[in-house]
């Protein structure tokens, strides 16, 4: 059912956030502590999301969904940034990241390791490639797709 509500949500919302300049990065709706809440993780154009702009984006998704009414029962509504380390959740997120530093959370260890961070400079339909800095060599790494847990944009120190 989430997955069909999700769906109506971001087809009402889309359009009218898209002409602010406004991307939906993700949208999820979840039970949480017995309250449902309806989370919009934004991007802008620019890249500046900040207060302000969420603020905006909740009045605007506010009174598209109190027009359409697709969620019959009471929920909460939350706007925020995608963050800086967002999470690579769809293909399509992984395909943006292309060329970026990201974090691998894996399910099993890989060349000993748990996790594994790196610029991806490559996607096909079974792995990822990351150009990964030890010391002062670069290694590839090809890693399964099955094998990642979790995925991020990372921040490089």
């Amino acid at each position: 059912m989430n997955e069909n509500l999700i769906k109506k949500v971001q087809k009402l919302c889309e359009q009218p956030l898209k002409e602010m300049g406004i991307s939906i990065y993700h949208l999820e709706f979840v039970n949480e502590g017995g309250e449902d809440f309806l989370r919009f993780f934004i991007d802008k154009e620019d890249g500046v999301v900040d207060l302000d702009v969420c603020v905006e984006v909740s009045e605007v998704v506010g009174r598209i969904l109190d027009e359409h009414d697709p969620i019959k029962s009471p929920y909460n509504l939350e706007v925020s940034s995608s963050g800086a380390e967002k999470p690579l959740l769809k293909e399509e997120h992984f395909k943006q990241a292309l060329g970026k530093y990201v974090h691998f959370d894996l399910k099993e260890a890989f060349d000993g390791k748990h996790q594994i961070e790196g610029v991806l400079v490559g996607i096909n339909e079974e792995s990822y490639e990351l150009d990964v800095k030890i010391k002062t060599q670069t290694k590839k790494y090809k890693i399964s797709k099955d094998l990642v847990e979790q995925a991020r944009l990372a921040i490089k120190f």
